[in-house]
């Protein structure tokens, strides 16, 4: 059973570890607390006002 908890992927830190071509909606994320895989949303980028954050919900398949 999956935790419910929201997260954001670390799009830069992919990048950085030479993934920056994988495909985002193909890659298996899982969950930094119970492990399970997560289902996934793909938002444009957040307006940088106010610090604002997206946060995506990390349940599982």
């Amino acid at each position: 059973m999956d935790c419910c908890r929201w997260g954001e992927a670390d799009l830069q830190r992919l990048i950085q570890a030479g993934q920056g071509e994988r495909i985002v909606s193909e890659t298996r994320f899982r969950c930094r607390n119970c492990r399970a895989v997560v289902d996934k949303q793909v938002r444009p980028p957040v307006p940088q006002l106010g610090g604002s954050v997206a946060w995506v919900r990390m349940a599982s398949q």
